[in-house]
């Protein structure tokens, strides 16, 4: 094949493709490092936590100090580099709508009609809270099954606010679960997925890859638990995820694979 074949076949194959990424994709930027829970918001580069003073709040984790995980009694490190992110999917204390959410803003708008696949890892912790946590005594486990299936991404034209969770109407606190009309689109994690459900993600990453067809437009993701409404979960128990690692890619038409952006 000549050279002017090759390079019409390669400009055939980059049609319909969108030059998309997740800019600090490995949560590894950051301003300050965290010492403490509640430091994600205003701390990690490109990330941010909008709902307001009193919407849940995302804990930061990096290698750098002495907030993580490596003297947890199953030690977790990094998926990756040397950060990663965790936050509440279910919390029954004070209030039983607890759940905590972090956004990033893609490089570009997502392209309407193309296809993306979003890859990331999770861990869920289980067993005894760490003792750097506050309130103390908290139990962590799986999510309870009727509240399985909603765990993934949110794709929208701007950043959740406090008035796009369930107390919408500015009601105190907002300590609540992000609207079903809120976003463009969803993809979750379906409850068929037993291993970040289950076992196999207890103290342990797995990895997940989600596929999102775009309608056009979509400049931020969130990710969290968007089941609306309470937990089931006993009082004093939650169902606390870490993430880390994510990445993007795209289908063109007629492509069996992503390509890699």
């Amino acid at each position: 094949m000549n050279k002017i074949n090759i390079l019409s076949l390669l400009t055939l194959m980059s049609v319909g493709v969108s030059a998309q990424s997740i800019p600090n994709p490995d949560i590894e930027l950051y301003t300050t490092c965290p010492t403490q829970q509640s430091r994600f918001a205003g701390n990690v580069q490109s990330w941010v936590s909008s709902l307001g003073a009193m919407a849940g709040t995302p804990d930061y984790y990096n290698s750098c100090g002495v907030f993580n995980l490596s003297s947890y009694p199953t030690p977790i490190l990094p998926q990756s580099g040397v950060g990663f992110a965790g936050i509440y999917a279910e919390f029954n204390s004070t209030f039983t709508d607890y759940k905590e959410y972090f956004t990033a803003q893609f490089s570009t708008p997502l392209v309407s009609g193309t296809t993306y696949s979003f890859s990331f890892y999770t861990n869920h912790l289980y067993g005894a809270a760490p003792t750097s946590f506050t309130p103390a005594g908290v139990n962590l486990t799986d999510l309870p099954a009727a509240e399985q299936g909603y765990l993934g991404l949110v794709f929208s034209a701007a950043v959740p606010a406090a008035t796009n969770t369930g107390n919408g109407g500015g009601g105190n606190p907002r300590y609540n679960s992000i609207r079903n009309d809120f976003g463009i689109g969803r993809a979750l994690i379906p409850n068929t997925n037993t291993d970040v459900y289950g076992a196999v993600s207890r103290n342990n990453w797995v990895k997940v890859t989600l596929s999102y067809t775009s309608v056009g437009g979509e400049q931020y993701m969130t990710v969290g638990q968007f089941r609306p409404g309470g937990t089931s979960l006993a009082a004093s128990n939650g169902a606390y995820y870490l993430f880390d690692n994510f990445s993007v890619s795209t289908c063109k038409a007629g492509n069996t694979a992503p390509v890699l952006q």
